[in-house]
């Protein structure tokens, strides 16, 4: 077995004990402690990537944890960054000014003025929260993309990927939309799973841009505070600054879906032409 068939085989044993290991966490925590304790253990199923990604590196590779640690800022430049911040503000603001004027949703001045208020405080939310997000996103983008773009190329390494990571949210959405009664717990499911798909051509392109994972880990936060915070929390059901049909306009639902394809559409155009421009210089 050559070295790309050998990493493409870790890629694939990577992905199934990802996958069973997050899903029984989900499962678990909903069959014994109901919808409070799912939510709780929502972290240990966010740092599982990390975890198994950061096992594989040191067995089967032989790197070491202060050399992955690094890659957190390696390379890491400012267009990257400022993509990560930019993209899901502008993504977060389309849908809610869509929501407001399609008669969807109304603006709460409560919710916004207490959000306002706590935005000093955001560094500090980043610092904290740092750890979990980085606990995805060392494993989807860090480890898998990584290993599926030495030997696919960008545009179907995201494909793969972001395969991946919808079916990692399925199990996990499903359960907490039985409890949460924000609509039909396998069309919730489903949509959420389709907006992450498209979502992950976002970051990739986040992690293209410098290799380091500070843009993706960041760009993954502001999602996670943003998003919520104006459109509502699809997870738990509760109402952001715009109220209205969470379902409906929240960035993980339809609205979510339909404008998340149309980037997909755009950024995978991108990675195309990339992957053809790579080929034709190795073929020359």
């Amino acid at each position: 077995m050559n070295h790309s068939n050998m990493r493409i085989s870790f890629a694939y044993l990577y992905i199934a004990v990802v996958l069973l290991v997050s899903w029984a966490i989900g499962g678990v925590s909903y069959y014994t402690g109901g919808y409070q304790s799912t939510v709780e253990n929502m972290i240990y199923v966010m740092i599982t990537p990390a975890v198994i990604a950061l096992c594989f590196q040191m067995w089967a590779y032989k790197k070491s944890l202060w050399g992955e640690m690094l890659s957190i800022v390696k390379n890491c430049n400012a267009k990257a960054v400022f993509f990560a911040i930019y993209y899901p503000l502008l993504f977060i603001g389309a849908l809610s000014v869509f929501s407001l004027f399609c008669g969807n949703g109304s603006a709460n001045p409560t919710s916004l003025s207490s959000f306002i208020q706590s935005l000093h405080m955001f560094p500090l939310y980043f610092l904290l929260d740092f750890p979990i997000f980085w606990g995805e996103e060392y494993g989807w983008r860090g480890f898998l993309l990584m290993h599926f773009t030495s030997s696919w190329g960008k545009f179907k390494a995201t494909i793969l990927v972001g395969l991946v990571w919808a079916l990692y949210h399925i199990p996990l959405v499903f359960l907490l939309a039985k409890s949460t009664g924000i609509g039909n717990p396998v069309a919730v499911s489903l949509v959420q799973a389709l907006t992450a798909f498209f979502f992950s051509f976002a970051f990739s392109h986040a992690y293209y841009l410098s290799g380091a994972l500070l843009p993706v880990v960041l760009l993954h936060w502001v999602w996670n505070m943003f998003n919520p915070a104006f459109l509502g929390n699809i997870y738990t059901n509760k109402q952001g600054i715009i109220t209205g049909d969470i379902f409906f306009q929240n960035g993980e639902g339809i609205m979510g879906l339909v404008l998340s394809l149309l980037m997909a559409f755009a950024i995978g155009w991108r990675f195309i032409k990339s992957d053809k421009n790579c080929r034709a210089y190795r073929d020359a």
